[in-house]
């Protein structure tokens, strides 16, 4: 078992004032980055110590990434009866019972995302869906995406399912119209991320949308920016060819926002939590190819372009970031293999 595993575990059992959300975090992240079954058991135990109004939602993520049948099958124990998630259970359950594989739990996920009865429950079992086999469903999943058609808002994340359809060339461009005219800007995240997960056939939407003032991919209010960010890992978009790609747009006053979608998603990359499960595209390789220069005296790198969109404050304290990332990156080589 890891020793911060064993620190997350005394630092849970202090007194919740005592506790810090990011202090608590950062614990969380190393167990969920460099963890193994064991240390999932480990905090499984003590998720099931607490009351069940207080349990640490926190360690659902630790569960999804290093749970196996076992854990699966005491997380639905506790979780869910009757065919129900219980009131007490949060919604991220749904999703990490799919993603461990637990035969009982695609009913609860076809009942709250196709009959949905709170944001939560309906965003968790459609993400839920998107990890079990859904050749039975294809009726039920045309009907609910082609419903979304022409809508402001509906339940968001409906249409990432596009992904489990196998005929779906009419739907990506129905819903690539509707997501540009139509769509909220709060309810698009299932949108971008079903385009992410249709691979080559969803790409060339993913690219229009993601830097379309339409589609506010950089907007952290509603989580489009998270999924935007995880599209760009589901289809291999890299950084460095996203920047190509705005360097690159023939009109430079059009830049500025895609310069805007840039900075917010490289972000997410340098903070401190990415909790991505993809290859990471690496800060030695990237940092110079966003922030070096062309020659010793002459610069023409991510800065300057910011600046034409009066966004160098921004990309000066990405900068920074990435620095810290890049040492850590070199230094955590010595110790991982």
């Amino acid at each position: 078992m890891l020793p911060t595993t064993s620190q997350l575990l005394r630092y849970l059992r202090l007194p919740a004032a005592r506790q810090d959300h990011t202090v608590r975090q950062a614990l969380v992240y190393a167990v969920w980055r460099s963890g193994s079954a064991e240390d999932a058991h480990a905090l499984l135990a003590e998720y099931f110590r607490q009351p069940a109004e207080a349990r640490p939602d926190c360690l659902l993520p630790v569960f999804e990434r290093h749970g196996d049948d076992a854990m699966a099958r005491a997380l639905f124990a506790a979780s869910c009866s009757n065919g129900d998630l219980l009131p007490d259970a949060p919604a991220e359950t749904l999703g990490v019972l799919a993603r461990l594989g637990h035969p009982d739990i695609k009913p609860l996920l076809v009942r709250y995302a196709f009959e949905p009865s709170g944001y939560d429950l309906a965003k968790h079992a459609a993400l839920g869906l998107l990890h079990v086999d859904c050749w039975d469903l294809e009726q039920p999943i045309r009907a609910a995406i082609e419903a979304t058609y022409g809508k402001n808002l509906f339940p968001e994340f409906l249409p990432a399912l596009v992904c489990k359809l196998p005929d779906r060339t009419q739907m990506l461009a129905r819903l690539y119209a509707s997501g540009t005219e139509y769509c909220s800007t709060d309810c698009n995240a299932g949108i971008l991320l079903g385009f992410s997960l249709c691979g080559t056939e969803g790409a060339p939407y993913f690219q229009q949308a993601l830097l379309s003032p339409a589609w506010e991919a950089h907007s952290s209010g509603s989580g489009t920016r998270w999924y935007a960010y995880q599209g760009m890992q589901n289809l291999g978009l890299t950084f460095r060819q996203l920047y190509a790609d705005i360097r690159g747009l023939a009109d430079p006053t059009k830049r500025g926002f895609p310069v805007r979608v840039l900075l917010a998603l490289l972000a997410l990359k340098v903070g401190p939590h990415s909790w991505a499960e993809h290859p990471a595209e690496p800060f030695v390789e990237l940092y110079p190819a966003l922030f070096g220069w062309e020659t010793d005296d002459s610069r023409n790198n991510l800065l300057d372009l910011a600046a034409v969109a009066g966004l160098e404050d921004e990309a000066d304290q990405l900068e920074k970031l990435m620095v810290l990332r890049l040492n850590e990156e070199v230094l955590l080589r010595n110790y991982i293999s």
